[in-house]
């Protein structure tokens, strides 16, 4: 019989070829998004942000009140009481999440520190499909209206 730290080693390989090889539990499901037809809708589970701690990751991100995630590193078909575990488990792996969420209608992105989302939750299902934020013309080289005046020489 191998020593309590052979097992470890054995157990944490066994482990990840799981992971390489793609197979979950039967709880998890890998993301997946659903093929359909232009205009047909689409009904996601996920969960509600109602509220965020002080030091909250998720309100750190970004997130507001309101926002529905449908997916939590890969995983969707989220409830309140998955999200904990997946927490846990980006902690245990130094894995950074990545989130996406859905607020009024666009689903938007962010990955999160690793730890807990900080937030209160609550299971609901959103009704898709959900359109991609367009990128903002603001976010390119600066404008030569925007570019700061030249410095005053004080000599």
């Amino acid at each position: 019989m191998p020593a309590a730290d052979q097992r470890s080693v054995v157990t944490a390989i066994a482990k990840e070829k799981e992971r390489r090889s793609g197979s979950l539990s039967k709880d998890e499901k890998v993301a997946e998004k659903p093929a359909t037809k232009a205009g047909a809708e689409i009904y996601v589970k996920g969960v509600m942000i109602l509220d965020f701690s002080p030091k909250s990751d998720a309100r750190k991100a970004g997130m507001v009140k309101g926002d529905v995630i449908i997916e939590y590193n890969g995983v969707m078909d989220l409830t309140e009481g998955k999200i904990p575990a997946l927490a846990v488990r980006a902690k245990r792996g130094k894995v950074r999440p990545l989130v996406v969420f859905v607020r009024d209608g666009y689903e938007y992105t962010v990955r999160l520190s690793s730890g807990s989302l900080g937030a209160s939750l609550m299971d609901t299902t959103v009704r898709g499909p959900f359109k991609r934020p367009e990128p903002s013309p603001n976010r390119g080289p600066r404008d030569e209206k925007d570019k700061k005046s030249k410095p005053m020489d004080w000599s």
